[in-house]
């Protein structure tokens, strides 16, 4: 059996955080013909042993940090405001699905809602407006973007709240990684896609006894596998 050409699928599945799983996939990218010198870049969330593992591997790649993994920093930030904020601000009980989604996710009433939070003046809605502008970085074309990400940070390293600056501190430390969307516009969105995938047949399937099973059962469902079976009679 193979995987198709010229079509996304997963590669190779294996049990483990740290970097020894770069490693190991270097080991079978090896094996299946894989030129680990002509990977040019590499998509990946901020975890520090994956960078280590990635730096270390493959090192003729540049670091991508995915799009969706450095908005979440900022979602967190606004989330922990939020909560720490509402126990002086009851207006903000059971908000917390409004200030986690974006606007095209929520209803209605729900945007009606989150206009009214926001005119209040809330340290939640100034870190949400971060949160937004940072969102905005994405949409910027490649030769202003640094300089739109420089002045988010300055905002955001001034906005007195310290999850947001925690966030910001984060970005800066991976800065060049984040900008490095706007060079390829590369992100993990299939990976999450596959992911999603393999989640549900695992809910149907109640769970699997072993990681090898659902490494299996994600071969089959994202692996694009072509088993050449002959035709029946």
């Amino acid at each position: 059996m193979r995987a198709c050409r010229g079509c996304a699928a997963v590669l190779f599945a294996t049990v483990g955080r740290d970097s020894a799983t770069i490693a190991r996939f270097l080991e079978d990218f090896k094996q299946h013909g894989g030129q680990p010198d002509a990977v040019k870049e590499v998509a990946l969330d901020m975890s520090a042993a994956f960078i280590k593992g990635m730096t270390e591997t493959f090192t003729q790649a540049a670091l991508v940090f995915d799009r969706f993994h450095a908005t979440k920093l900022l979602t967190d930030a606004v989330d922990e405001v939020r909560r720490a904020e509402q126990r002086m601000q009851p207006a903000l009980r059971n908000s917390r699905y409004l200030w986690l989604h974006n606007a095209e996710d929520l209803r209605t009433d729900q945007l009606t809602q989150l206009s009214e939070l926001r005119s209040l003046h809330l340290k939640t809605a100034r870190a949400y407006n971060l949160k937004m502008a940072f969102q905005d970085f994405y949409d910027q074309p490649a030769e202003t973007a640094e300089p739109y990400l420089l002045r988010w940070y300055n905002w955001a390293i001034r906005s007195q709240l310290p999850p947001v600056r925690r966030a910001a501190k984060t970005i800066q430390k991976h800065w060049s990684g984040v900008l490095g969307y706007h060079r390829s516009r590369v992100t993990n969105g299939m990976l999450e896609a596959f992911n999603g995938l393999i989640q549900s047949a695992k809910r149907r399937a109640r769970g699997y006894r072993s990681p090898q099973t659902l490494i299996l059962m994600a071969y089959l469902i994202a692996g694009k596998l072509s088993f050449n079976l002959p035709n029946p009679v």
